[in-house]
């Protein structure tokens, strides 16, 4: 079953903030857009879906990696 996590800190520093089992993340870098999908459907249908869906995009190139969490770490791993 998926699960999202995330911790943010400001600029400043101080106590991150920690946040369980969210349902969307995104995260924007500079020019690349990052987001965990832990759900999927709409109304009745709405639901946790088997594995998180992970989407790498940039403005200039569009959508780098769609796919499941597994999917991502197989092309990590052949990477090395």
């Amino acid at each position: 079953m998926t699960k999202v996590d995330y911790k943010v800190q400001g600029v400043r520093g101080g106590n991150p903030q920690y946040k369980e089992n969210v349902g969307y993340v995104s995260i924007f870098a500079d020019n690349l857009t990052i987001t965990a999908d832990a759900f999927e459907g709409f109304g009745s249908d709405y639901k946790r879906r088997e594995q998180t869906q992970i989407t790498i995009q940039t403005n200039e190139d569009g959508i780098l990696f769609e796919g499941s969490i597994d999917d991502l770490r197989k092309i990590l791993k052949t990477s090395e």
